[in-house]
């Protein structure tokens, strides 16, 4: 059985759901992601991403939020 910490958002011990980076898929956004290391698959995975899609800020993978 495979434990996942964090996966329920109301629960999660995650500090970081608030929406600080620059607009989802912008360049300054993919910039952020290279430099992290990170893939669109792997950010998709974190809890800020799941959040954000919740409060309407990514609507079918498009950023709906400030900045757009």
């Amino acid at each position: 059985m495979a434990i996942c910490i964090d996966c329920d958002l109301h629960n999660a011990d995650w500090t970081k759901i608030s929406w600080d980076l620059p607009a989802y898929k912008s360049e300054e956004f993919m910039d952020y992601l290279r430099i992290s290391q990170m893939t669109l698959e792997d950010f998709r995975k974190l809890p800020v991403y799941k959040h954000a899609v919740r409060k309407g800020l990514i609507i079918d993978d498009e950023w709906q939020g400030k900045n757009k």
